[in-house]
């Protein structure tokens, strides 16, 4: 009776170890499926992001495009001296930006291009105060960005803001400002921009003779690509073809004096540098210019649209107001940067 009992205890043990071990087993099993189902999904998560990461995306007339080249953007400022930009808080002002060029560097393809942008240009401003704070948005001429904020590294970044909207919300990668009339010191660098000269100036400079080819001197230069009232048809497009045509013959000179002196740029810049404000560090500056010397030019490029006369600015003056033709602008983003509709 003694040794029955004891072999009923036995068996029960063991039956009671081995449903144990099949438990264990059972679990082991399960975890280990689950770790290859998370891994798995991990894995095909991790190849989704992979695939897409490097995809950019934009907002055209209502509709989505992709591109998936490796495109790096920098905007260029040029302002005037209509604010108060040494004060600072509340009497703090920003000036107008008269001038605007995106710099498109496609890394994949080895190439760039500028993009002239029109001063005029009707775009999604923001308000921004002088906290930074964004109070709103109004339609109202691009230059107008930089009037906002509480010093000028906001009002840069407001301008960059509105530039990225106007271009279907484009990323920016940096912003490079400077006030206009240090062109003097530029146009002094390259020891004078050589150029025929476009409209009549002899309103407003006697020297500057139509149709005349001279190296301008720096005052002159500074004439040459701000004038516009008094000059030719007083209209900021004939303006901004001076700009364009000044900016062709820098880049030759510029890249002249590169050849004859590697530590130019780098000496110019830093000369610039109490003039300037950016956001774009010496490295990036010196790995924009290594690129800008190697890549192929697809030139200096503007946005068509058409200009006309409004009071969008509520002053009670009349301004002109240049509205972009929204297909013009797709054709020239697709043709820059690759664009694939979704």
């Amino acid at each position: 009776m003694r040794k029955k009992r004891k072999k009923i205890i036995l068996t029960v043990f063991l039956m009671v170890v081995l449903v144990l071990l099949i438990v264990l087993v059972t679990q082991a099993l399960e975890n280990q499926e689950k770790t290859k189902t998370e891994k798995l999904a991990r894995t095909e998560t991790e190849d989704y992001f992979s695939d897409y990461l490097d995809v950019h995306y934009l907002e055209l007339g209502g509709e989505i495009y992709t591109y998936s080249d490796r495109i790096e953007n920098y905007l260029f400022i040029g302002t005037d001296h209509s604010g108060q930009e040494e004060a600072s808080g509340e009497e703090y002002q920003g000036s107008m930006a008269d001038f605007l060029a995106l710099l498109v560097l496609n890394c994949t393809q080895e190439k760039y291009a500028v993009i002239q942008l029109n001063r005029d240009t009707m775009a999604e401003v923001i308000l921004m105060d002088h906290e930074g704070e964004d109070t709103g948005s109004k339609m109202m001429q691009l230059c107008t960005a930089h009037w906002y904020g509480g010093n000028t590294e906001q009002s840069c970044e407001n301008t960059v803001d509105a530039v990225s909207n106007l271009l279907g919300e484009l990323d920016i990668d940096g912003y490079y400002a400077m006030p206009m009339d240090r062109i003097v010191d530029l146009n002094h660098a390259v020891g004078g921009v050589t150029l025929t000269v476009q409209g009549d100036f002899s309103q407003v400079d006697e020297s500057l003779k139509e149709g005349e080819t001279i190296t301008l001197t720096d005052v002159q230069a500074e004439t040459y690509i701000r004038g516009r009232m008094g000059v030719g048809d007083g209209e900021n497009l004939s303006r901004m073809s001076r700009q364009r045509q000044y900016l062709q013959a820098f880049s030759s000179q510029a890249k002249a004096k590169l050849r004859e002196d590697p530590a130019f740029a780098k000496k110019t810049l830093e000369e610039m540098k109490p003039y300037t404000t950016t956001d774009i560090n010496g490295n990036k500056i010196s790995k924009i210019l290594n690129r800008l010397s190697k890549y192929d030019s697809q030139g200096i490029l503007q946005l068509e649209g058409q200009a006309s006369i409004g009071q969008a600015l509520d002053d009670g003056i009349d301004h002109t107001e240049f509205r972009l033709d929204q297909d013009a602008l797709r054709e020239l983003m697709t043709e820059l940067y690759g664009l694939e509709i979704m």
